[in-house]
């Protein structure tokens, strides 16, 4: 676990929308199997859940960034790594109980 959290906070694959649990698989040298199992019984989630919530994360931090304050909230999604509006703002409603523009307004 410590070995995936390493790579994705070091390296951050999820930027890329296309990201898959064989891409990871194959950087770590972990069968993907494993990867699953670890993440659904040692988090409750799975593949795709776990790295939402890391571009989620980042989005946040851009949101309340000045650097970030011209970026539109789409801008951001697609820099995060999402390739759907609809998809981001519900996982980020889910995730913080607020949507993207009431969350950067708040910040």
């Amino acid at each position: 676990m410590s070995q995936l959290t390493v790579y994705l906070e070091t390296e951050k694959p999820f930027h890329d929308s296309s990201l898959t649990i064989e891409i990871i698989s194959n950087a770590l040298n972990i069968p993907k199997h494993y990867i699953t199992q670890m993440l659904n019984q040692k988090l409750s989630k799975n593949f795709y859940n776990f790295i939402n919530e890391y571009r989620i994360k980042e989005a946040m931090e851009k949101l309340s960034d000045k650097i970030y304050s011209k970026y539109t909230v789409i801008e951001i999604a697609y820099e995060v790594g999402f390739n759907s509006k609809s998809v981001f703002n519900r996982f980020f409603k889910e995730y913080t109980c607020l949507t993207p523009t009431e969350y950067r307004k708040q910040n």
